[in-house]
């Protein structure tokens, strides 16, 4: 009975000792699973870290791009300028040049009349009697009628200048309206393509 109570008790302590051991094999493997299972961790939030600033830089440089293009967009087009000037002096230059002499012969034609009238008035303050009076009233009917004809003159031409520069403002305004339109063209491609870069940037 002896030898088997001993005998027996080797076998406990064999069995325990499996099992402490069977115990430190499994906690050894569960170090290592969580040890492989961090360091996959970690290299998979590397790899996202890498990816989000390499997708950062892109869109940055695209963001770049498109204040560039902004920017062309809103640049002043000196050659366009000029030419526009250029092209509105053409318009309106001959119908300025005739209106000037027109108004420089309707100034000449008023001096003279003005000068004439001075020289019937003197001749009126000297005459000797009211027939030379009554000879030059006469005339004032026809200095009359030659003030209307100047006064109408100078209305048609203040009507062609306003015809003509009203020419040159729908000239000039459809030329604008050309140019904002392909501008608001550029500027909405623009915008579209900064809201779809936007809606591209990943969450930080």
């Amino acid at each position: 009975e002896g030898a088997a109570a001993a005998e027996g008790d080797k076998e406990g302590e064999a069995a325990a000792t499996a099992k402490t051991n069977r115990a430190a094999e499994l906690a050894e493997a569960r170090r290592k699973a969580q040890e492989e299972a961090a360091q996959r961790r970690a290299a998979e939030e590397a790899a996202r870290e890498a990816a989000r600033k390499e997708a950062e830089e892109k869109h940055r440089a695209q963001v770049e791009s498109l204040k560039k293009d902004a920017a062309s967009l809103y640049k002043i087009d000196q050659e366009g300028v000029e030419q526009l000037s250029e092209g509105f002096i053409g318009l309106t230059s001959p119908a300025n040049d005739e209106v000037s002499e027109m108004l420089n012969k309707l100034h000449d034609a008023q001096l003279r009349l003005v000068q004439l009238l001075a020289q019937e008035d003197r001749k009126v303050m000297t005459l000797p009697n009211m027939a030379e009076v009554a000879q030059a009233l006469s005339h004032v009917p026809h200095y009359t009628q030659k003030l209307l004809d100047m006064r109408k003159e100078m209305d048609d031409i203040s009507n062609r200048v306003k015809n003509m520069r009203k020419r040159a403002a729908r000239v000039y305004t459809k030329k604008q309206q050309e140019d904002n339109s392909v501008a608001q063209t550029r500027q909405a491609t623009l915008e579209e393509q900064k809201r779809a870069l936007e809606g591209q940037q990943p969450a930080k």
